[in-house]
């Protein structure tokens, strides 16, 4: 198995290498993006950046997009579609983090434009899998800037990012959220992603292996792999509770996507403390309802959290 393996990551270090931003013009992106964040002055020159990143990140997507008319579902092709993705997104990811982090509400607007793009998916027909892993490179951008977000606790950040609108052609508009975290990804099965190299025994096997990468690409912000952690954790929750306010508001049957905080007890009961303790406390006042993200009053807040936690609670005990 140790050498099947050893195979795999053989056959994807090409690609991975060709997707791969030099570091040279990677840090020198870093470097402008903050420079144009720093002032009001810069909007046009940041929106251009932007622009531009996602253009060249876009077209190293294509090139790593697996065809997706190709029936061979295995572990080879897999681990070479999600470490081009992973490979092509390295640069967006550490300047979203940058972004969710330090932009003000409208210096986020390019970055829903930027997640807009990335959303839309460039084929409609073919092997499932690879159709539904289009908007991976969405993910890893989305976890970017929203873990930058909650890192600095922009809320409002987070709610602009994780609402943000867009619509395929012939499809009713949807949010972001609603189609980018992990489990959102997946209408069929999402065990498929137990090919990936060492996921196999995993319950939640892209959640874990993005969190790898994350911790990997903007880790090092953080003061402890266990502050990162909870704060990956924090994204997945947020994230999980803003995908289920549509259905309490329509009264329907609750679903909302968990992520890999249900391995991690003391993170998930501490989250959620600290999110009912904010909409008891503050009321409509609650940057979590400010922005939008669990509902826009209290009751509606705490009505979301309790159905997010009961299923949870299914979950964790099975």
């Amino acid at each position: 198995a140790d050498a099947f393996f050893v195979s795999v990551a053989e056959r994807v270090k090409a690609l991975e290498e060709c997707s791969r931003p030099h570091p040279i013009s990677k840090q020198a992106a870093i470097a402008s993006l903050k420079k144009y964040l720093s002032e009001d002055r810069y909007r046009i020159s940041l929106d251009d950046l932007i622009s531009t990143e996602a253009d060249r990140t876009l077209k190293m997507i294509r090139a790593a997009a697996p065809d997706v008319n190709n029936r061979d579902v295995n572990a080879v092709n897999l681990e070479r579609c999600v470490q081009g993705y992973e490979a092509a997104m390295e640069l967006m990811i550490e300047a979203g983090f940058v972004a969710g982090r330090w932009s003000t509400p409208d210096q986020i607007e390019p970055w829903r434009r930027a997640l807009t793009r990335f959303a839309r998916k460039e084929r409609s027909n073919g092997v499932v899998v690879w159709l539904e892993l289009q908007r991976y490179p969405t993910t890893l951008l989305l976890y970017g800037l929203g873990i930058g977000a909650v890192f600095a606790q922009r809320w409002d950040n987070l709610g602009l990012l994780l609402s943000t609108g867009f619509k395929e052609q012939y499809q009713k508009e949807e949010r972001i959220v609603d189609v980018a975290p992990v489990l959102a990804l997946f209408q069929s099965n999402p065990d498929v992603m137990k090919l990936l190299a060492g996921r196999e025994r995993e319950y939640l096997p892209l959640n874990n292996r993005l969190h790898d990468v994350l911790s990997s690409s903007i880790g090092s912000a953080f003061s402890s792999t266990e502050a990162f952690t909870l704060a990956f954790d924090w994204f997945e929750v947020l994230a999980g509770l803003c995908y289920g306010i549509r259905r309490i508001n329509a009264g329907s049957h609750y679903w909302a996507p968990h992520g890999a905080f249900v391995y991690r007890n003391e993170n998930r009961e501490a989250i959620f403390a600290s999110i009912k303790e904010s909409l008891t406390r503050l009321g409509d006042q609650s940057p979590f309802v400010k922005s939008g993200i669990v509902g826009a009053s209290t009751q509606k807040g705490l009505e979301n959290v309790d159905a997010f936690m009961a299923r949870l609670q299914h979950i964790t005990q099975w």
